[in-house]
């Protein structure tokens, strides 16, 4: 799995701003309780409940997926498929303020350490009656050493004016790594807008008739109101003693988002693990993999005929519908039948569904444990095997060292790949897309000739 890293004020959008810290509207029926502008505004997050894909036409009058490909009546354009709610994302715009990336924070706290930087940012001081800062007696030698330097509770926006020269007192040879990665991307460690993700990823539900939310909501909402509390000091209020405490505490606030959101995707009860790799898939199939026949692409397998007609299931009953003039239930008793003995017609239907594909019948082979790009690779489907009593999937010996595989019965996971938008997206995957490495943009040697086919060409040459 690849990241990248993005600009926000390049990924900005100024229309989905959040400006309101109140999610609920009060006196309000259950539909039309969350308040506009906020964390759950419908126009900027879509509906927190129904579909997650939206299909609509241009008005956005008409939205139904049974719909799609027609043409509505409100305004005369196609309702077609426009944008999943999952990539739908709020902003919240600290105007002229920065703050710290939350990510770089992290990394800046691997040079400085964690309590040095929180020393260094926190400005929040003791004042006496007349106003003036109380140097704290008691120091320990981490704090000594920071107002030796000249940096204890400088505040954030001072910080990140000297975040480099800073960051040199500090940097060793341990560390000289993650320091050479923040000044390659130091255009990115201060931050003036910060993305909220889609209300799908922090769900909120009805409970007794309340409203349950999930804890990030929380800190998003704390977020916001610390925005428009510096957004809405006037000019002779924005002095240090005031502004710093509060950039400070939503500083604090963006850590705890970030945090959460790693927490939620990550470890065994992560978004990740719960909902990709221990979950059951629909269209799916195990093979044990066996040699191709000569003259098969690296991209090419052979399916057998069970896992054919288990992932075309529902391919094969509709094509028995009007085929045969048979009711729903009398085309699945004969798919059932086609799974106890091999069946001709069947066989035929599932051929001509192979040859109808736009683009081919494609499927992905994954081999688990997935950890390397590789470890799932996009194949077609080239031949499917008539003789039922043969079980395994025949794949080229050239991919073998992408799966960390071989011919002793590794079993092989198979997912049909049934919409065109999935089809672009693994694109990547096909093994004739990767023999250029990501790595250093030269040949790929998990595609090169293995041992079998070395052994060969050296036996030929020499009998030559």
């Amino acid at each position: 799995m690849y990241f990248e890293l993005v600009n926000f004020d390049e990924e900005f959008d100024p229309n989905r701003v959040i400006k309101t810290q109140n999610t609920i509207i009060k006196n309000k029926n259950k539909a039309d309780s969350f308040a506009p502008g906020s964390i759950y505004c419908k126009d900027i997050f879509g509906s927190p409940f129904g579909e997650t894909v939206i299909y609509e036409c241009d008005c956005g009058e008409s939205t139904a997926k049974f719909a799609e490909g027609t043409i509505a009546e409100c305004c005369g354009t196609l309702i077609q498929r426009r944008e999943s709610v999952l990539s739908r994302q709020g902003w919240i715009d600290f105007g002229d303020y920065k703050l710290i990336h939350p990510l770089f924070y992290f990394f800046i706290e691997k040079i400085i350490g964690s309590a040095n930087l929180v020393n260094i940012i926190n400005s929040n001081r003791k004042l006496d009656v007349d106003g003036h800062i109380v140097d704290e007696q008691e120091e320990d030698k981490a704090k000594t050493r920071i107002k030796e330097l000249g940096i204890y509770g400088i505040g954030i926006s001072t910080f990140l004016e000297n975040v480099f020269e800073i960051l040199e007192v500090f940097v060793n040879k341990k560390n000289r790594s993650i320091y050479d990665f923040l000044l390659k991307h130091r255009d990115k460690i201060a931050i003036s807008k910060f993305p909220v993700i889609s209300q799908r990823l922090r769900p909120a539900i009805i409970l007794e008739n309340e409203f349950r939310f999930d804890k990030i909501n929380n800190l998003y909402t704390r977020v916001v109101a610390g925005s428009n509390s510096l957004n809405e000091l006037l000019e002779e209020e924005r002095s240090d003693i005031l502004v710093e405490p509060i950039m400070y505490s939503v500083q604090c606030f963006l850590n705890q988002i970030h945090e959460s959101i790693l927490d939620s995707v990550g470890g065994k009860h992560g978004w990740f693990r719960n909902n990709l790799m221990s979950n059951r898939a629909n269209f799916s199939s195990r093979c044990v993999i066996s040699p191709a026949p000569i003259g098969t692409a690296i991209d090419e397998i052979e399916l057998p005929y069970l896992s054919a007609v288990e992932l075309l299931k529902f391919h094969i009953i509709r094509a028995l519908l009007p085929l045969y003039n048979y009711s729903y239930s009398k085309a699945y008793a004969a798919w059932e039948q086609a799974t106890y003995c091999f069946d001709q017609e069947v066989y035929d239907i599932m051929n001509l569904i192979k040859e109808r594909q736009k683009g081919g019948l494609r499927v992905l082979i994954n081999r688990n444990p997935t950890i390397n790009f590789g470890s799932i690779l996009n194949m077609s489907v080239v031949r499917i095997k008539s003789d039922y009593s043969d079980l395994t999937m025949s794949i080229s010996n050239n991919i073998l060292s992408f799966l960390g595989g071989d011919f002793d019965g590794d079993v092989i996971a198979i997912f049909l790949i049934l919409d065109d938008v999935l089809k672009e997206h693994f694109k990547p995957f096909i093994p004739k897309n990767m023999m250029i490495s990501n790595n250093n943009g030269r040949f790929n040697p998990a595609l090169s000739l293995d041992k079998d086919y070395q052994l060969g060409f050296y036996s030929f040459l020499k009998a030559v």
